[in-house]
């Protein structure tokens, strides 16, 4: 197949992009797969440095990784609330007792069921302070198994396009 051939094919030809996804992208002018390849990002995130838990500075965009030691559900105002309590790594013990408190203000009804007490993250997003206490509102969030190694990379963000998940922008 010739590469022009390729470049003119509807945005609904690629992984991931569906009816829905194709029309919210041709209402911002992005028709055919070339029109896709000159969308750049709008920022990168350097998510190279994971920071220790004890280390987290409230203000910046940070990656750490850490233990699910809680997750719940609550309710604030008949709305749905995930909050998740990141614990230090075993490994870690010499680490002070410091806590991370993830939360998510608009879920999903199985986002628990992945959410059990003692699973590894490595989780990144903006710190903040809540109550005197360290917090990531809707963190980005990787499930790490006992022989992962800790991705270390820089982060694309691009436009945001209602009905288009983040993840499919890095399809």
């Amino acid at each position: 197949m010739r590469v022009n051939a390729m470049l003119d094919k509807p945005v609904e030809s690629l992984s991931g992009i569906g009816r829905v996804s194709g029309a919210a992208l041709r209402e911002r002018g992005l028709a055919t797969v070339a029109d896709m390849l000159f969308v750049l990002p709008r920022q990168y995130l350097d998510e190279r440095e994971v920071t220790a838990l004890r280390d987290l500075e409230p203000g910046m965009h940070q990656v750490t990784v850490g233990v699910i030691e809680h997750a719940r559900r609550m309710y604030f105002k008949r709305r749905a609330v995930t909050e998740v309590v990141l614990g230090a790594l075993p490994e870690d013990s010499a680490e002070p007792k410091r806590r991370l408190y993830l939360r998510w203000y608009y879920t999903y009804p199985n986002q628990l069921d992945k959410l059990v007490p003692g699973t590894r993250l490595r989780v990144s997003a903006r710190v903040s302070r809540s109550r005197g206490m360290l917090m990531m509102a809707h963190p980005s969030v990787h499930v790490l198994s006992d022989n992962d190694v800790i991705v270390r990379a820089l982060k694309p963000r691009y436009p945001e396009v209602p009905g288009l998940s983040v993840n499919a922008w890095t399809k």
